[in-house]
């Protein structure tokens, strides 16, 4: 036997398997398709007709009046709430102070809804006594403050002695 004869030999299976010739199924799509003018015909006079009788259709309905009039006080109701209440601007949103320009009791009430959040502020709460502390305000009942230190324990001080809060 030469190389090529052994070449040939060992790249051929050892086993043959007989394996059954499937037909490939070819896909039979459709080649014609027909419709019949006279339903289209009948579907555009339709939405013809629709168009024009939504256009002639100009007869104000019933209640019109005091739609207007009720519309009239909701509007003159607003105008009195946005005149007793400047602050509210546009909208529903509301416009709020800037930080610096609160005084102390609107800076402990912007930051009591802070209370237990899991990022709270970091602030720097400055006392008459001129001492200050780096922490957060934790619990504000009545005329007490609770601020939770970082270096661990909580201090308990009055609202009277707080002198000024900076956020850090």
């Amino acid at each position: 036997m030469t190389k090529k004869d052994r070449e040939k030999t060992s790249h051929n299976p050892l086993l043959y398997i007989e394996q059954p010739n499937f037909k490939r199924a070819k896909p039979s799509m459709q080649q014609v398709y027909q419709t019949s003018r006279k339903k289209e015909q009948e579907k555009e006079e339709k939405k013809k007709a629709r168009k024009r009788d939504h256009i002639n259709f100009e007869v104000e309905p019933l209640g019109y009046v005091e739609d207007e009039e009720k519309e009239m006080e909701r509007s003159s109701a607003n105008q009195a709430k946005s005149e007793s209440n400047p602050v509210q601007k546009g909208g529903r949103f509301q416009e709020v102070k800037s930080f610096k320009e609160m005084d102390v009791n609107e800076r402990l009430d912007y930051l009591i809804p802070f209370i237990g959040r899991e990022a709270p502020f970091v602030c720097m709460f400055v006392f008459n006594d001129q001492s200050h502390v780096k922490g957060v305000l934790s619990h504000c009942e009545g005329d007490e403050l609770t601020i939770q230190i970082k270096e661990g324990e909580p201090l308990l001080r009055k609202r009277g002695d707080l002198a000024n809060i900076f956020i850090s």
